[in-house]
């Protein structure tokens, strides 16, 4: 497969000494955060919050919104891949309710994962100098 960025000067997906070491660099469409409105990015970032699994309801009362309005933008996010929907388990009558979890943004962003393997590698890196507090200085000013 080409990759269109690079497809002028001939160079392919693959591994290229050209294109340098690193993550690509993001692309803005391609990131489903930026696809949310400001609305969908609030709901997104109250399930965020929550830290586990929360219903419609209970964020929708942390929020001060309605039921419907909140599990409307919530189907947004999880057709996003930025959250998953599971059914609880049925503790009493009726039907058992749908929780809402935000996913990890290493799986669901990939280039904040490609940032992290990036960053995690260079400060292994600069840990291993003799002085690695001014050559992490150094590094940021170059």
């Amino acid at each position: 497969m080409v990759d269109l960025r690079t497809k002028k000067q001939g160079v392919t997906d693959q591994a290229s000494p050209d294109l340098g070491l690193g993550p690509r660099p993001a692309r803005p469409h391609h990131d489903p955060m930026t696809q949310l409105s400001a609305a969908r990015a609030g709901v997104f970032e109250a399930l965020c919050d929550a830290g586990g699994a929360v219903t419609v309801q209970e964020l929708a009362q942390t929020l001060g919104q309605h039921a419907n309005t909140v599990r409307e933008h919530l189907e947004v996010v999880v057709d996003a891949g930025l959250a998953t929907r599971t059914r609880s388990t049925a503790s009493r009558r009726g039907r058992p309710a749908i929780l809402y979890r935000a996913l990890p943004p290493e799986s669901s962003r990939p280039q904040v994962r490609e940032y992290a393997a990036l960053a995690t590698v260079l400060a292994g890196q600069l840990a291993a100098l003799p002085d690695p507090r001014s050559a992490s200085i150094a590094a940021g000013r170059a």
